[in-house]
């Protein structure tokens, strides 16, 4: 349980730590926020990239396993 408590203070004090170095840099939360979204979108594009090549990838695996080998040696 204090694993699970120190975890969650850590990331509540980050939280808190980075919303104020936000506050510092931009002048306003409202600025700060949208920033954030900005940057959350663009990772989340990136994510949905990356999560569409590997189920593309992983989908022509799967083909190539049902089909056999190519060529036999």
């Amino acid at each position: 349980m204090r694993f699970l408590h120190a975890v969650v203070t850590l990331i509540l004090v980050l939280f808190f730590v980075s919303m104020v170095a936000m506050r510092l840099t931009y002048g306003s939360f409202a600025v700060a926020g949208a920033v954030m979204d900005r940057w959350m979108g663009v990772t989340a594009e990136e994510v949905g990239t990356a999560a569409e090549d590997v189920a593309e990838k992983t989908d022509e695996v799967a083909r190539d396993i049902a089909d056999g080998p190519d060529d036999e040696n």
